[in-house]
């Protein structure tokens, strides 16, 4: 569909059609790698860059949604020693308990693989990682969300999209932070006064106020067990 000027002019404006003919708010464009072909930047299309990348090209700031993950993909290593960024593997790591599916973990999945797991930080991208043996995982936690949240804000775009609300520790019984602790972090910075420039302190997550009296609006969308 995107490989000609013509199939992305026909797909626009069936889209545009279709939306308006049936008054729906908007669309998910779920384009899945971009940056895997004819990436300007090879290794660098993380989230700020396609934020941008799209805004450059004239989409509204108010109308770009970031996506925030509540699982993490995995690998399995080749070497158990070579653990890094990059690292080569053989393919995906072992299926989660739960989620039953090679390559990715539930967060709350991911909580207990940390139990035993030695953890590092990729700073160009702020996010984590962790391995233990040849077990590799990639992922987002309350710090990176916090760090992602004030981003949003500082560049006026139009807010977040979370996938999935039933990989974020729905009852708080893995990771030892409530209920919801990704969502809650999220909810909870996007809706502060301000842009997110830089008054908040990783001490203020200590003393969020408590889950039993915040409310989180995800009535519309809960996934029932």
């Amino acid at each position: 569909m995107l490989h000609t000027f013509g199939n992305r002019e026909k797909f626009i404006n069936s889209a545009i059609s279709l939306l308006r003919t049936h008054n729906f708010d908007g669309l998910d464009l779920f384009f899945l790698y971009p940056g895997l072909r004819n990436s300007p930047t090879p290794g660098h299309w993380h989230l700020a860059y396609a934020m941008n990348y799209w805004r450059n090209l004239g989409a509204p700031s108010e109308k770009l949604m970031m996506g925030f993950p509540t699982y993490g993909r995995t690998f399995r290593l080749l070497e158990p020693s070579d653990n890094g960024l990059q690292a080569v593997a053989t393919g995906p790591a072992s299926p989660g308990t739960y989620t039953k599916q090679a390559g990715i973990l539930a967060y709350y999945e991911i909580c207990s693989f940390l139990e035993k797991a030695r953890k590092d930080w990729i700073g160009y991208q702020h996010v984590p990682y962790a391995y233990k043996g040849k077990e590799w995982v990639g992922y987002d936690d309350i710090r990176s969300f916090q760090e992602k949240a004030k981003f949003v804000k500082a560049e006026h775009f139009g807010g977040a999209m979370v996938w999935t609300l039933d990989m974020d520790d729905v009852k708080g019984a893995f990771c030892g932070n409530g209920p919801f602790p990704l969502l809650y972090t999220l909810n909870y910075l996007l809706l502060q006064d301000g842009n997110g420039s830089g008054n908040f302190s990783w001490g203020e997550l200590n003393s969020l106020p408590s889950f039993k009296t915040y409310k989180i609006d995800i009535t519309s969308s809960q996934t029932k067990s």
